[in-house]
């Protein structure tokens, strides 16, 4: 094997973590898609194998929703360490935090891709009690959007 990955090898690999995540055994992680032990098992074959099977795109999705997972999740190599999906409170805490910060500001929001301010804070916090300072890192989307609008100074 060369020293990438192609997205037939991510997939597998992740799908081989995930079996261990999501199930004690492999037929009972078979089971939970109805896949069938012989084609769950072409999945996860050597690829060199006569009978092995890629994991398609259609399956990889029908995978992840299954899961829970984000979409095209399985097509990236994912951290063995790190529980794959969102958050959910995480999340909802990452957006409550701006929520409130956003009550600051006067004006319109003009220049601020909050959708990338989001996800972007959700992947760097580590989900511990120490929360981001959403004042501070709406203050600097701000400045980059245009410097248009300002936030009063926190009051600590």
């Amino acid at each position: 094997m060369g020293k990438f990955m192609d997205a037939r090898q991510i997939r597998q690999a992740n799908l081989r973590m995930l079996t261990g995540k999501f199930a004690d055994t492999k037929v009972e992680f078979a089971n939970k898609f109805e896949f069938s032990e012989s084609y769950f098992g072409q999945l996860l074959m050597d690829p060199g194998k006569k009978t092995a099977r890629n994991i398609g795109h259609k399956t990889a999705r029908n995978i992840e929703t299954a899961l829970g997972l984000e979409y095209g999740e399985l097509d990236h190599l994912m951290n063995a360490d790190k529980k794959p999906g969102i958050d959910v409170d995480k999340l909802t805490g990452v957006i409550d935090g701006f929520g409130k910060a956003l009550e600051k500001i006067s004006g319109d929001l003009e220049g601020i891709n909050l959708s990338a301010l989001i996800a972007g804070t959700y992947d760097q916090w580590d989900g511990s009690e120490s929360k981001p300072d959403y004042d501070l890192l709406l203050q600097g989307a701000i400045l980059v959007g245009g410097g248009k609008k300002t936030l009063p100074p926190a009051s600590r």
